[in-house]
C-alpha cells in the first residue's frame, strides 16, 4: 500500500549556520526557486527562502537512497554533514538581540496506529534539533478534527494572519504525516516613513499603469547604481537586517532581470552599496499568496521523492510486526507554500535618530539627494546580512 507525506509551509512576513556555507546553499536554492516561479507566474508574489529550506530538511531527516540524495542537491548541500546549526533555538536566540519580532515554529503530525510506530530517533531528532512539536495523530479516523487542529496551531502561531492552511483535499484517509514550518516576522523601519507624505501616484506595470499610494522619506540611504539596476536597502531596527530593493531601469524588463539575478549578484550589488541622501519612493501594498511547491521541486531535481513507486522514506517509522513484511511506501504529496506581507510607514521612535543622520548628511555634503522612485515592476529581499539569511523574496507587479 502506498501512503502520502504532506509538507505544508505556513509563512507570514513583515508588516511591513552551521556554517555560512550551509546559508549560502538555502539561499542559492530560494534564488533558483524564485526565478523558476516567476517564469511560470509574472503577478505578485513571496516566498521565503529559509522556511521551505527547514522544512525540507526535516523531510531529508526521514528520507534513504536517491530521494535522500535528491533533496540534499536541491539544496545545494553536496556535503551531508552540512547541516543546520545543531540546535534551532541556537538559532531563533541570534534574533533576540533585536527589536523585532521574529518566530519560527515547526510541527509534524504523525500516523501513530496498530502498523505504524513512529521512529523515535528521528522523533526526537526533530525535537531537539528543529523545536518541533510532535503530535501522534490517526489520519484515518481522526482526519477532520485534525485538519482542524494543524489549521488552529497555524492561526495562533502567525498570529490570526493564515487561516485553512489545510484542507479536506490536502489531508485524506491515507495521509501518514504532515510538516507543517510557519515564520513569523515584523519589524518596524529604522527610519520610519512621515503618513503624512505618503500620496496618490502612479506605477507603470508592463501593459497598464496602477494608482497606488507611495510613501516617500527624504533621508541618507544605501544604495548602488548599475546600467540594469538601482538597488536600495531600507534598514529595519533590528541590527543587520533589512530590505533590499532592486528596481531594474527603465529599459529593462523585469524578466528579463530576474532571468539574470543569482546569488553572485546579490551579494556583489550588497557589498557595493554607499552612502548619500536620497528622495525614496516605495509603493506601500499588501500581499497574501498560496502556491504548490510540488511541480517547481520535482522541476529542480526531485522527482523521487513524489513518486509512489521510488520514494523511500523508511526512517520515519518503525512498523509493527504485522507490517514488517510488507511495509507502506510512502512519497511526498502535497508541498504547500503560503507568505502575507505588509509594507507601510509605521516605525518606532526612531526619527530623532533620523534627524540626526539627516542632519550630518546635508551639512557634510550638501549635494543633490539621488532619486529612488519604485514606480514600475521591482525585486525584494528581506535579508539578515549578519547571519547570511535570505527570510524573504518577492517581486511587486502591481497587483
Amino acid at each position: 500500500m502506498i501512503k502520502k507525506i504532506l509538507i505544508f509551509l505556513s509563512i507570514v512576513s513583515l508588516s511591513y549556520s552551521e556554517t555560512y556555507k550551509t546559508q549560502d546553499s538555502f539561499n542559492k536554492f530560494g534564488i533558483s526557486l524564485f526565478k523558476k516561479i516567476n517564469y511560470k507566474d509574472n503577478s505578485t508574489f513571496m516566498i521565503s527562502p529559509i522556511s521551505i529550506s527547514y522544512a525540507l530538511m526535516m523531510v531529508k531527516y526521514g528520507a534513504s537512497g536517491k530521494t535522500y540524495d535528491e533533496i540534499l542537491s536541491a539544496l545545494n548541500l553536496s556535503n551531508p554533514y552540512l547541516l543546520p546549526n545543531n540546535n534551532l533555538k541556537d538559532f531563533f536566540d541570534l534574533y533576540s538581540r533585536s527589536n523585532s519580532l521574529f518566530q519560527i515554529n515547526n510541527s509534524i503530525w504523525i500516523q501513530n496506529d496498530k502498523c505504524y510506530q513512529p521512529n523515535l530517533e528521528y522523533v526526537n531528532y526533530i525535537d531537539s534539533v528543529f523545536n518541533g512539536k510532535v503530535s501522534y495523530v490517526d489520519f484515518y479516523n481522526d482526519r477532520l478534527s485534525i485538519i482542524e487542529d494543524i489549521n488552529d496551531w497555524v492561526n495562533e502561531n502567525t498570529f490570526g494572519t493564515i487561516k485553512d492552511i489545510v484542507s479536506e483535499n490536502d489531508i485524506k484517509k491515507y495521509t501518514t504525516q504532515a510538516l507543517i514550518n510557519s515564520i513569523y516576522f515584523k519589524d518596524n523601519w529604522q527610519f520610519p516613513f512621515d503618513t503624512l507624505k505618503t500620496s496618490l501616484n502612479s506605477f507603470l506595470a508592463k501593459d497598464e499603469t496602477f494608482q497606488l499610494m507611495f510613501m516617500n522619506k527624504k533621508n541618507k540611504f544605501a544604495h548602488y547604481q548599475s546600467s540594469d539596476f538601482h538597488l536600495l536597502e531600507i534598514p529595519y531596527q533590528s541590527d543587520g537586517v533589512s530590505m533590499y530593493i532592486f528596481l531594474p531601469s527603465e529599459d529593462v524588463d523585469l524578466n528579463m532581470f530576474i532571468s539574470n539575478f543569482d546569488y553572485q549578484l546579490f551579494t556583489s550589488s550588497i557589498d557595493s552599496l554607499r552612502y548619500d541622501l536620497g528622495d525614496v519612493y516605495i509603493p506601500k501594498f499588501k500581499l497574501d499568496y498560496s502556491v504548490s511547491l510540488k511541480d517547481f521541486l520535482i522541476d529542480m531535481g526531485m522527482p523521487t521523492p513524489f513518486n509512489p513507486k521510488d520514494a523511500n522514506f523508511d526512517k520515519f517509522w518503525d512498523f509493527q510486526q504485522q507490517c514488517k513484511k510488507y511495509p507502506p511506501k510512502h512519497y511526498i504529496d502535497v508541498v504547500n507554500h503560503k507568505t502575507y506581507i505588509n509594507i507601510d510607514e509605521h516605525g518606532t521612535e526612531a526619527s530623532a535618530a533620523t534627524a540626526i543622520i539627516i542632519s550630518r548628511v546635508t551639512s557634510i555634503r550638501p549635494v543633490e539627494p539621488f532619486i529612488f522612485n519604485a514606480n514600475r515592476p521591482f525585486v525584494y529581499v528581506v535579508y539578515d546580512k549578519i547571519n547570511d539569511n535570505i527570510m524573504f523574496l518577492g517581486q511587486f507587479s502591481g497587483k
